[in-house]
Protein backbone atom coordinates (compact mmCIF):
# COMPACT_ATOMS: atom_id res chain seq x y z
CA UNK A 1 0.00 0.00 0.00
CA UNK A 2 2.87 2.33 0.85
CA UNK A 3 4.55 1.56 -2.48
CA UNK A 4 1.25 2.11 -4.31
CA UNK A 5 0.81 5.43 -2.53
CA UNK A 6 4.29 6.52 -3.48
CA UNK A 7 3.62 5.48 -7.07
CA UNK A 8 0.42 7.52 -7.23
CA UNK A 9 2.14 10.47 -5.67
CA UNK A 10 5.02 10.18 -8.05
CA UNK A 11 2.67 9.97 -11.03
CA UNK A 12 0.88 13.17 -10.00
CA UNK A 13 4.14 15.13 -9.77
CA UNK A 14 4.69 18.23 -11.89
CA UNK A 15 8.09 17.18 -13.17
CA UNK A 16 11.48 18.80 -13.00
CA UNK A 17 10.89 21.38 -15.74
CA UNK A 18 7.67 22.71 -14.18
CA UNK A 19 7.70 26.39 -13.19
CA UNK A 20 5.16 27.85 -10.79
CA UNK A 21 2.85 30.62 -11.99
CA UNK A 22 2.80 32.26 -8.58
CA UNK A 23 4.58 35.59 -8.29
CA UNK A 24 6.02 37.44 -5.37
CA UNK A 25 4.00 40.10 -3.60
CA UNK A 26 6.53 42.69 -4.73
CA UNK A 27 5.86 41.83 -8.37
CA UNK A 28 2.10 41.70 -7.77
CA UNK A 29 1.98 45.17 -6.16
CA UNK A 30 4.25 46.53 -8.87
CA UNK A 31 1.81 45.37 -11.57
CA UNK A 32 -1.16 46.82 -9.66
CA UNK A 33 0.64 50.14 -9.34
CA UNK A 34 1.34 50.25 -13.08
CA UNK A 35 -2.31 49.50 -13.85
CA UNK A 36 -3.46 52.30 -11.56
CA UNK A 37 -1.03 54.74 -13.15
CA UNK A 38 -2.24 53.71 -16.61
CA UNK A 39 -5.88 54.24 -15.66
CA UNK A 40 -5.03 57.60 -14.07
CA UNK A 41 -3.26 58.64 -17.28
CA UNK A 42 -6.27 57.65 -19.37
CA UNK A 43 -8.63 59.62 -17.12
CA UNK A 44 -6.40 62.67 -17.36
CA UNK A 45 -6.34 62.43 -21.15
CA UNK A 46 -10.14 62.15 -21.20
CA UNK A 47 -10.48 65.28 -19.05
CA UNK A 48 -8.14 67.25 -21.31
CA UNK A 49 -9.98 66.10 -24.43
CA UNK A 50 -13.38 66.86 -22.93
CA UNK A 51 -12.20 70.35 -21.91
CA UNK A 52 -11.00 71.04 -25.46
CA UNK A 53 -14.28 69.85 -26.96
CA UNK A 54 -16.37 71.66 -24.35
CA UNK A 55 -18.26 68.55 -23.26
CA UNK A 56 -18.48 66.44 -20.14
CA UNK A 57 -16.37 63.35 -19.59
CA UNK A 58 -19.52 61.19 -19.42
CA UNK A 59 -20.57 62.44 -22.84
CA UNK A 60 -17.10 61.68 -24.16
CA UNK A 61 -17.25 58.14 -22.79
CA UNK A 62 -20.66 57.52 -24.31
CA UNK A 63 -20.82 55.15 -27.21
CA UNK A 64 -20.56 56.77 -30.59
CA UNK A 65 -23.74 56.99 -32.60
CA UNK A 66 -23.46 54.63 -35.60
CA UNK A 67 -25.41 57.10 -37.69
CA UNK A 68 -28.07 56.54 -40.33
CA UNK A 69 -27.65 53.60 -42.71
CA UNK A 70 -26.95 54.46 -46.34
CA UNK A 71 -29.92 52.44 -47.54
CA UNK A 72 -32.34 54.54 -45.48
CA UNK A 73 -34.92 55.93 -47.97
CA UNK A 74 -35.14 59.43 -46.44
CA UNK A 75 -31.58 59.80 -45.21
CA UNK A 76 -30.88 63.22 -46.77
CA UNK A 77 -34.14 64.66 -45.50
CA UNK A 78 -33.54 63.31 -42.02
CA UNK A 79 -29.98 64.66 -41.97
CA UNK A 80 -31.27 68.06 -43.05
CA UNK A 81 -33.83 68.06 -40.24
CA UNK A 82 -31.16 67.09 -37.74
CA UNK A 83 -28.93 69.95 -38.89
CA UNK A 84 -31.82 72.42 -38.66
CA UNK A 85 -32.60 71.20 -35.15
CA UNK A 86 -28.97 71.61 -34.10
CA UNK A 87 -28.84 75.14 -35.54
CA UNK A 88 -32.08 76.08 -33.80
CA UNK A 89 -30.82 74.69 -30.49
CA UNK A 90 -27.54 76.57 -30.84
CA UNK A 91 -29.41 79.82 -31.55
CA UNK A 92 -31.61 79.30 -28.50
CA UNK A 93 -28.56 78.70 -26.32
CA UNK A 94 -26.86 81.81 -27.69
CA UNK A 95 -29.99 83.89 -27.10
CA UNK A 96 -30.31 82.55 -23.55
CA UNK A 97 -26.63 83.33 -22.88
CA UNK A 98 -27.15 86.91 -24.14
CA UNK A 99 -30.18 87.37 -21.88
CA UNK A 100 -28.27 86.07 -18.88
CA UNK A 101 -25.34 88.37 -19.66
CA UNK A 102 -27.72 91.32 -20.01
CA UNK A 103 -29.30 90.47 -16.66
CA UNK A 104 -25.87 90.20 -14.99
CA UNK A 105 -24.81 93.56 -16.41
CA UNK A 106 -28.02 95.14 -15.18
CA UNK A 107 -27.54 93.77 -11.66
CA UNK A 108 -23.92 94.91 -11.68
CA UNK A 109 -24.92 98.44 -12.69
CA UNK A 110 -27.57 98.56 -9.97
CA UNK A 111 -25.05 97.41 -7.37
CA UNK A 112 -22.52 100.04 -8.50
CA UNK A 113 -25.18 102.74 -8.46
CA UNK A 114 -26.24 101.74 -4.95
CA UNK A 115 -22.62 101.70 -3.76
CA UNK A 116 -21.91 105.14 -5.21
CA UNK A 117 -25.10 106.60 -3.77
CA UNK A 118 -26.49 107.41 -7.22
CA UNK A 119 -29.65 105.51 -6.56
CA UNK A 120 -31.46 103.71 -3.80
CA UNK A 121 -30.71 100.00 -3.55
CA UNK A 122 -33.49 97.82 -4.75
CA UNK A 123 -35.37 96.13 -1.90
CA UNK A 124 -34.68 92.46 -1.34
CA UNK A 125 -37.52 90.45 -2.86
CA UNK A 126 -39.47 88.18 -0.56
CA UNK A 127 -39.15 84.46 -1.16
CA UNK A 128 -41.49 83.46 -3.93
CA UNK A 129 -43.78 80.61 -3.01
CA UNK A 130 -44.56 78.37 -5.95
CA UNK A 131 -47.94 76.75 -5.39
CA UNK A 132 -47.03 73.47 -6.97
CA UNK A 133 -47.87 70.32 -4.98
CA UNK A 134 -44.78 68.65 -6.41
CA UNK A 135 -42.50 71.47 -5.24
CA UNK A 136 -40.91 70.80 -1.80
CA UNK A 137 -40.87 74.55 -1.11
CA UNK A 138 -44.66 74.53 -1.11
CA UNK A 139 -44.78 71.91 1.65
CA UNK A 140 -42.16 73.85 3.63
CA UNK A 141 -44.03 77.16 3.54
CA UNK A 142 -47.38 75.50 4.18
CA UNK A 143 -46.00 73.77 7.27
CA UNK A 144 -44.15 76.89 8.41
CA UNK A 145 -47.23 79.10 8.07
CA UNK A 146 -49.32 76.53 9.95
CA UNK A 147 -46.81 76.53 12.82
CA UNK A 148 -46.67 80.34 12.89
CA UNK A 149 -50.45 80.57 13.03
CA UNK A 150 -50.75 78.14 15.94
CA UNK A 151 -47.75 79.20 18.08
CA UNK A 152 -46.79 82.29 20.04
CA UNK A 153 -43.35 81.17 21.26
CA UNK A 154 -40.70 79.83 18.86
CA UNK A 155 -37.50 77.99 19.81
CA UNK A 156 -34.57 78.35 17.42
CA UNK A 157 -31.92 75.70 18.10
CA UNK A 158 -28.33 76.71 17.37
CA UNK A 159 -25.13 74.73 17.84
CA UNK A 160 -22.68 76.10 20.40
CA UNK A 161 -19.78 75.20 18.11
CA UNK A 162 -21.06 77.60 15.41
CA UNK A 163 -24.02 79.67 16.65
CA UNK A 164 -23.93 82.28 13.89
CA UNK A 165 -23.72 79.65 11.19
CA UNK A 166 -26.76 77.82 12.59
CA UNK A 167 -28.85 80.91 13.22
CA UNK A 168 -31.26 81.83 10.40
CA UNK A 169 -32.07 85.51 10.73
CA UNK A 170 -34.17 85.48 7.55
CA UNK A 171 -36.48 82.98 9.21
CA UNK A 172 -36.73 85.18 12.29
CA UNK A 173 -37.67 88.17 10.11
CA UNK A 174 -40.26 86.08 8.28
CA UNK A 175 -41.83 84.92 11.56
CA UNK A 176 -41.97 88.47 12.93
CA UNK A 177 -43.59 89.71 9.71
CA UNK A 178 -46.30 87.04 10.01
CA UNK A 179 -46.82 87.42 13.78
CA UNK A 180 -45.36 90.64 15.22
CA UNK A 181 -46.24 89.84 18.85
CA UNK A 182 -44.48 86.48 18.99
CA UNK A 183 -41.47 85.53 21.13
CA UNK A 184 -38.37 83.89 19.67
CA UNK A 185 -35.95 82.12 22.04
CA UNK A 186 -32.50 80.89 21.02
CA UNK A 187 -31.56 77.46 22.41
CA UNK A 188 -27.77 77.06 22.53
CA UNK A 189 -27.15 73.29 22.45
CA UNK A 190 -24.08 71.07 22.91
CA UNK A 191 -22.43 73.46 25.34
CA UNK A 192 -20.44 70.55 26.84
CA UNK A 193 -18.47 70.28 23.58
CA UNK A 194 -16.94 73.77 23.84
CA UNK A 195 -15.11 75.61 26.65
CA UNK A 196 -17.30 77.20 29.30
CA UNK A 197 -15.71 80.60 28.67
CA UNK A 198 -16.86 80.45 25.04
CA UNK A 199 -20.36 79.41 26.14
CA UNK A 200 -20.62 82.35 28.53
CA UNK A 201 -19.41 84.76 25.85
CA UNK A 202 -21.89 83.43 23.29
CA UNK A 203 -24.80 83.57 25.72
CA UNK A 204 -23.91 87.17 26.59
CA UNK A 205 -23.66 88.11 22.91
CA UNK A 206 -26.87 86.39 21.82
CA UNK A 207 -28.85 87.77 24.74
CA UNK A 208 -28.38 91.22 23.25
CA UNK A 209 -30.59 90.20 20.33
CA UNK A 210 -32.87 87.43 21.61
CA UNK A 211 -33.45 85.54 24.86
CA UNK A 212 -30.94 82.69 24.96
CA UNK A 213 -30.98 79.40 26.89
CA UNK A 214 -27.94 77.08 27.06
CA UNK A 215 -28.42 73.30 27.31
CA UNK A 216 -26.18 70.25 27.21
CA UNK A 217 -26.31 67.69 24.41
CA UNK A 218 -27.02 64.80 26.82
Amino acid sequence: AAARGRGIQGGMGKGKNHSSKRTTLHQKYKIQKKVREHHRKLRKQEKVKAKKLGVKVKELRAKKDPGIPNNWPFKEQLLREVEEYKEETAQQKAQLAKERKRARDKRRKQALAAANGAGEPSPKPEPKVVHDPRNPRTFFYNGLNAVIDTCDIFLEVVDARDPLGCRVQELETYIRSKKPGCTIILVLTKIDLVPQEAVAAWVKHLNRHLPTVAVRCA
